[in-house]
């Protein structure tokens, strides 16, 4: 939360940070650009009516950044809308490598919130998995990095770990990357990375496939 104050504060965006549902609502979700859900978990965060108003606010255009356990939400797929939306269910048993496993990431698709990486990144994380016991990709999934093989296990296998699509009228990126506190504090490759995912996702800076980056 503290680091999206602070794209706040340098971006001049108005920040509501909120643990009560109830702000899902159509009147209030038509003043917002972009949702994020950080680090979110469980199967009932949302009322049916709120689940309709969000589902309508990414209709009419609305914006989505997810990370990490955002995939770790509605992993019982009673919501199948949000499973597409965030683009994944992380599997269970196990659920991810051990946290700060070391491994490269293969930067693979063009986004303004990768390239400033280059063409790979080596990160310590809690690496998902998405094969095994409810694990789920969507297949309209645009790929961003793919982390390389973590093991021996056939789920171990590269995958992919961040992505972006437009999805049912509006804007989706999802990292799985972030379980730990000190990457949004003072990790520049993924503070970069998640202030123009937001940025992306509210429309304030575009992709065009002939000429790159447009604002």
């Amino acid at each position: 939360i503290d680091m999206i104050e602070e794209f706040g504060t340098a971006n001049g965006w108005i920040v509501e940070d909120s643990q009560n549902s109830s702000i899902f609502n159509t009147s209030n979700l038509s003043t917002v650009d972009v949702v994020v859900w950080l680090n979110t978990s469980g199967n009932g965060l949302l009322t049916g009516a709120e689940q309709d108003a969000f589902e309508g606010y990414i209709q009419n255009g609305g914006g989505f950044v997810g990370f990490h356990a955002a995939t770790d939400t509605y992993r019982n797929q009673s919501w199948p809308w949000y499973n597409d939306l965030v683009g994944a269910i992380v599997q269970t048993g196990p659920n991810h490598t051990s946290n700060n496993f070391n491994a490269t990431m293969d930067v693979v698709g063009s986004h303004p919130a990768v390239e400033h990486l280059g063409t790979e990144w080596n990160k310590n994380e809690e690496y998902y998995y998405w094969e095994l016991n409810g694990g789920y990709i969507f297949e309209g999934n645009i790929d961003l990095l793919r982390v390389r093989s973590t093991g021996s296990q056939s789920y171990d296998a590269p995958r992919p770990i961040t992505w972006y699509k437009e999805y049912d009228g509006g804007r989706s990126f999802y990292t799985a990357l972030g379980h730990n506190g000190s990457d949004y504090n003072n990790n520049d490759d993924f503070r970069i990375m998640s202030e123009q995912a937001i940025l992306w996702a509210g429309g304030v800076i575009d992709i065009a496939p002939e000429n790159g980056l447009v604002e």
